[in-house]
């Protein structure tokens, strides 16, 4: 899962720019023409406009939306790590379905749509 950057401070100090392209790009995309649009189309928002947004990131409780979740839920994946995110998730939305990409970095509908497509039709035929 994508570290998201500590604080405010330091998108605000005199290298905010670089540290918003450093962890835009470490995002991990596999084709680096991809990679370089991506991170041009992200960094093209304004820096205050994208501190907000990374801060509301950083304090956003992911788990008790999960735990809050009444419909049926596909989360995918380019991979599991040793410590997998899904396991911890399962715990909490049993029937959450895990999708999991091959070939993909951080932005599977664009770098394998084909895959992402083929898991969404095949969840929206199990859970409807």
């Amino acid at each position: 899962m994508k570290t998201f950057i500590a604080g405010a401070e330091q998108l605000a100090g005199p290298a905010g720019e670089d540290v918003r392209r450093a962890w835009v790009e470490d995002f991990g995309t596999l084709d680096e023409k991809l990679a370089q649009s991506i991170a041009d189309l992200m960094c093209g928002v304004p820096l205050q406009i994208a501190t907000q947004m990374i801060e509301g990131l950083n304090s956003w409780n992911g788990v008790g939306a999960m735990a809050l979740c009444g419909v049926p839920t596909l989360m995918i994946r380019a991979g599991l790590s040793d410590h997998p995110d899904a396991l911890r998730l399962r715990e909490i939305k049993p029937d959450l379905q895990v999708g999991i990409t091959v070939g993909a970095g951080d932005f599977h509908q664009l770098e394998v749509p084909d895959q992402v497509n083929a898991m969404i039709e095949r969840f929206l035929e199990l859970a409807c």
